[in-house]
């Protein structure tokens, strides 16, 4: 047999080998970053009494730079006398005493492990229902990631690490194995490498053991996805967002929990253009049920609350700036 055929099985090891960083890399569980998986009081909830305290619960744990929470009323406005602090996956807010009425929590955060941004709003209400008050789902959909400390997904959390370690510890096992294949000259006590040629037998091992690793990665990587069985989280506001661009406007519109009825709306819109045309000046939302003045968060950042009515079917953001009036228009469809 030539050389170059014996070789054949060590370069295909090789090749595989190299290829094993890059699988378990992939193996990370594609997902959301940030999701809000929970929060107290839920996302639709109408209180008999006002809460001294609100949470909300993530994914992810957050960073506690950028990441915030901040307790608007009904028109938008931010209420003072809020605290708001970051203690692992959860944003907690300490409540003044709030009078009946609807409010909103307007959030964003920051993930850690990535520095992923995501914000978004969970509404409640104080005292009496509103009049066509829209009330979130009970439990999150099953495409929603979990917390992992909801029972039933700690098993899977703890199968996953074993398995990345058994990969790690199985590259390193091939690695020495080539390591010992493709050394040519070197005569070894287990046959090897004989008379400076590699082992074919050896390298057809390695190839074997690499591609039980890539298999391996590929279980670690299904065995990441989120799973949807087990007791749901506690409930979380659903958000619908779609994003338009008008000019140079970009457009960003969230609704909660986008049901027919009472709901949240967080806006966003800036100018690609650098410096931008003229300063915004100020955003409503339109819609089917009428005209609702949004507020100003944030830099670039609207929010506030209105109805929707169950034929809603497109959404108008208008924007003023320059002393011009610009409406953009937006396809909508209630979730």
């Amino acid at each position: 047999m030539s050389p170059s055929r014996e070789r054949g099985p060590a370069r295909l090891a090789l090749c595989l080998c190299l290829a094993l960083p890059v699988v378990v890399w992939l193996a990370a569980p594609a997902s959301a970053h940030g999701v809000l998986v929970g929060s107290d009081p839920a996302g639709g909830t109408v209180l008999a009494r006002a809460p001294r305290t609100a949470t909300l619960t993530f994914d992810e744990v957050v960073a506690e730079r950028l990441s915030y929470a901040r307790l608007v009323d009904g028109s938008g406005r931010v209420l003072e006398d809020v605290t708001c602090s970051v203690d692992g996956t959860r944003l907690v807010l300490r409540l003044p005493g709030l009078p009946w009425g609807i409010y909103g929590i307007a959030w964003q955060v920051l993930t850690a492990g990535d520095g992923h941004k995501a914000d978004g709003m969970v509404v409640f209400a104080v005292g009496p229902a509103p009049a066509g008050w829209a009330r979130a789902p009970a439990a999150l959909p099953a495409d929603f990631a979990r917390d992992p400390a909801v029972p039933g997904q700690n098993g899977r959390v703890a199968a996953r690490g074993w398995a990345r370690l058994c990969l790690l510890a199985g590259v390193v096992a091939v690695a020495a194995l080539l390591r010992r294949v493709l050394v040519a000259g070197v005569r070894y006590p287990s046959g090897l490498v004989t008379g400076g040629r590699p082992d074919p037998a050896a390298a057809t091992a390695a190839c074997a053991a690499a591609v039980l690793l890539l298999g391996a990665a590929l279980f670690t990587r299904q065995a990441g996805a989120p799973a949807v069985s087990g007791p749901a989280a506690p409930a979380a506001s659903v958000t619908t967002t779609r994003g338009v661009v008008s000019g140079d406007l970009v457009v960003a519109i969230s609704v909660t929990p986008n049901r027919a009825g009472t709901n949240g709306f967080t806006v966003t819109a800036a100018s690609s253009r650098r410096p931008p045309p003229a300063p915004v000046d100020g955003v409503s939302l339109r819609s089917p049920a009428g005209l609702t003045p949004l507020r100003r968060l944030e830099s670039g950042r609207y929010v506030g609350t209105g109805e929707l009515g169950a034929a809603s079917t497109r959404l108008t953001v208008v924007v003023t700036r320059g002393g011009e009036v610009q409406e953009i228009p937006v396809a909508w469809r209630l979730g």
